[in-house]
Formats: structure tokens, sequence, C-alpha cells
């Protein structure tokens, strides 16, 4: 290979005078650490290099005179091929997609970015007080079972009004029954006023992502003070309910100079989501986007790790 004494110079940190074949002293471009035949190498190159990899600056330079050596090489061993172009859209792409994130961290974080990562993880840094409770419903299907639905939670309340624990609440509860209404007995997830689950742990939490409370359970079950309190007849658009508190769960509230640098990553990370996104949408309107018809077909005889 050509020049191949450079490469091994770079790799090996060599120093000293080359032949005509090594490195040439002489005029490079403004703002130019070498030349590669007709490919610049920039100093800003050089110094990222250095940086990032902790070398002096001439071995950053030698690094970066053998990557274009190399890559110059590639382009006369590939050509024809297809994968130099395929290589340089990567590479291109990733460029920018790291440039994306490096700004997306520059912009100081508004008011506005931190109120929504607050919301969107506000069991971690904003959660309301809750609570926890166990219920006996009578079921409606229909308008016309409604009178009779809430007498016979009104009996379930009178039937429940001593009971001073979850099981006594529950075998009174299932001792008042009528034919042709169902009640449900049953115990639940605590939910904040505004009818959010909230877990007693974070992975816990996972799974009640999107799931909530009706409103007027939920507020009725946090109007309940002391555990052990039981609700008046609550009405939801599911039937009429009997509610006894059995946990009270604190609020939990992040100052605000926390919730910034705990949220950094998160709100950084959507920024940049959302510049790429919008880039995406500008190119495919600009740069209408053509995937051959047996696409699938084609991409399913592709074997991934030897399968």
């Amino acid at each position: 290979m050509r020049n191949a004494w450079l490469v091994v110079m770079a790799l090996t940190g060599c120093r000293g005078e080359p032949t005509d074949d090594g490195l040439q002293q002489g005029q490079v471009p403004k703002g130019a650490a070498a030349v590669v035949s007709s490919s610049s190498i920039a100093l800003d190159a050089v110094r990222d290099i250095a940086a990032v990899q902790r070398l002096d600056p001439e071995q950053a330079r030698n690094r970066a005179v053998a990557d274009a050596v190399l890559a110059q090489e590639a382009r006369e061993v590939y050509r024809g091929t297809g994968l130099v172009a395929q290589i340089e859209s990567a590479t291109l792409a990733r460029a920018l997609l790291e440039e994306i994130d490096a700004a997306s961290k520059r912009a100081a974080i508004s008011d506005k970015e931190l109120s929504e990562a607050t919301a969107r993880r506000w069991y971690e840094f904003d959660r309301p007080a809750s609570a926890r409770t166990v219920h006996a419903v009578v079921l409606t299907k229909n308008k016309a079972d409604s009178v009779q639905a809430k007498r016979l939670a009104q009996r379930i309340r009178a039937a429940v009004k001593d009971a001073t624990t979850v099981d006594e609440f529950e075998q009174q509860a299932k001792t008042v029954t009528e034919p042709g209404l169902q009640v449900r007995v049953e115990r639940l997830e605590a939910c904040t006023p505004d009818g959010r689950l909230v877990a007693l742990d974070l992975e816990k939490q996972k799974q009640l992502l999107g799931a909530s409370s009706v409103v007027e359970y939920a507020r009725a079950a946090n109007e309940l003070k002391a555990v052990g309190d039981i609700s008046p007849v609550v009405e939801t658009e599911f039937g009429y309910h009997v509610i006894m508190l059995l946990e009270r769960l604190p609020a939990k509230r992040v100052d605000e100079a926390q919730r910034r640098r705990a949220l950094a990553d998160d709100i950084h990370t959507r920024r940049a989501a959302a510049e790429v996104e919008r880039i995406l949408q500008a190119g495919r309107r600009q740069r209408p986007v053509q995937i051959v018809r047996a696409v699938d077909a084609l991409t399913r005889q592709v074997r991934v790790n030897g399968r």
C-alpha cells in the first residue's frame, strides 16, 4: 500500500524525517494541519482527536493522517461497489446526530421544558398525596338498575359501618346481595385526587402507566382522612361505591434546582429527538424516498448472526 510508512508512524508514534514516500514538509491551506493528496486535515479535527484520545498534538496529527491515507486506499479498493457511498452516508449522518446532541445541551433549560419534564415524571418529582382503598361497588349496566343499585349500596354502607379492618369490611360487604345485581369487592391501588394511580415502588408504577381511576372515586377516596374511615355512597359511571381508606401515602415534592439537575438528560434527549424528527420530516418533503417494492421479501433473506 502506498504511504504505508505514514500508517506505521501514526500507529506506533515513531518520529523522524521520512523519505519522499512519507510525510513532506510544505505549504498547507490555512486552518489545516496536513494534506494527504487532495484531502485537508483540519487543525480543529486534530485538536479534537488530541482531547478525546489524550494524545499530544503530533500523535493526534499522525492519527488523522493515517485515517486519511487508509480512507483513500479504501476508496480505490471498494470503487464501484457502493460501499464507500454507504459508509460516507452513515458517517455523515452520525456526525450530524452528534452535532444535534451537542447543540441540545448548549441552551439553558426553560421553565416550560422543566414543567413538561416534571409532569412526565411526576411520580418521582411532583407526586400528590394519595389514598389506598378497598371498596364495594354495585355495578350498573343501565339506567334502569340505578335506583335499585343505589339502595343496595346504602344497605352495604349500613352493613360495613362498624368495620375496623379490611377483612371485616370485605366479609360484611359480601353478605349483602340482591338478585339481578352484581356486587364487586376489591382492594385498589392508591390514587391521587385527580385519578392518577400510585404504586409503592417505581417498577410497579411503570406497570400502571396510562391507567387511572375515575375522578369521582378518586376525589371521594382522598376526602377520607383517617385509616378505617368509610365513605358515604359514591356514584361513578360504573355504579355505586362504598369506600374504606386503608392507607394515606404522603406527597413527594422536589425543589426546582434538584429537578433541573435530575431532568437535564431527559430534556436534552427530547430536544435532540425533536430536532432529528424535524430534519427527517423536512428532508422527506424535499427529497422523496422511494423503496423497492420487494424490499420486505429481500430483507427477510438477510442472515443475522449466522441465522
